[in-house]
């Protein structure tokens, strides 16, 4: 998961700063793989009878959803991505602290629950 986590930032990072040219659809592509293995588990584990790592899988899930909100909140915090008028800045910087707080407890708290059931 945090393999996956860095490599999104990273590639974030790139397509952003034009470093490297990145189609848009290379994105697309890295987030479906982080999330439809775990959705698909998750799905097939429920209708085959298998509550326990169903549930297993959709924690995952979940995780990989916090994560990924979580890498974009950071890429665009360390981006300097800020408003376009002055009087927004404020409200966004508040808006910034939130998400930060409410993804990271969030991802820590799926990552102990991970932890538990692994």
């Amino acid at each position: 998961m945090l393999v996956v986590l860095g490599l999104i930032t990273v590639v974030l990072v790139l397509f952003i700063t034009e470093l490297i040219p990145i189609d848009i659809t290379a994105l697309g592509v890295m987030v479906a793989v982080a999330l439809l293995p775990p959705a698909v588990a998750t799905g097939l584990l429920l209708g085959a009878g298998h509550p326990d790592p169903a549930l297993r899988a959709g924690l995952l899930t979940v995780t990989n959803v916090v994560a990924l909100n979580l890498a974009a909140v950071c890429t665009f915090l360390l981006l300097g991505v800020r408003p376009r008028d002055w009087r927004d800045v404020a409200q966004a910087r508040t808006s910034t602290r939130i998400a930060l707080v409410l993804w990271g407890s969030a991802l820590a708290v799926l990552a102990l629950l991970l932890w538990q059931f692994a």
